[in-house]
């Protein structure tokens, strides 16, 4: 029951964002607030993505990655939509070494981790 009233009011708090003091809005701001579903998830497939490069050294994430078998997938789609990314998450994935075509000039020792 607690969980289905605050879900209602993340909701209503999206929906009247526009509508929000700014006061509101700095202070859900302030907390991390997210204000797009789709952001926030992006935003955390991009922090599994950073965890996955301190440990290999890399950003070529296999599609079937047993520790994180949603990461791969996402990656695969990162490369595939790759024109329809907005500039800054395309700066983002650049920044953190982003291999956009996995198997351009790999040799076969060097293809994604298994």
């Amino acid at each position: 029951q607690k969980n289905r009233k605050l879900g209602r009011w993340v909701e209503n708090q999206r929906n009247m964002r526009r509508k929000l003091s700014t006061e509101r809005v700095d202070l859900l701001n302030s907390i991390g607030f997210v204000w797009n579903v789709q952001d926030g998830q992006w935003d955390n497939m991009y922090v599994r993505l950073c965890a996955y490069k301190e440990r290999y050294g890399d950003c070529v994430v296999p599609q079937r990655h047993d520790d994180d078998p949603k990461l791969g997938g996402w990656v695969h789609m990162q490369r595939s939509r790759k024109k329809y990314l907005s500039e800054d998450r395309k700066q983002r994935l650049n920044a953190l070494g982003f291999v956009w075509n996995a198997y351009q000039n790999k040799r076969p020792n060097q293809l994604p981790h298994q």
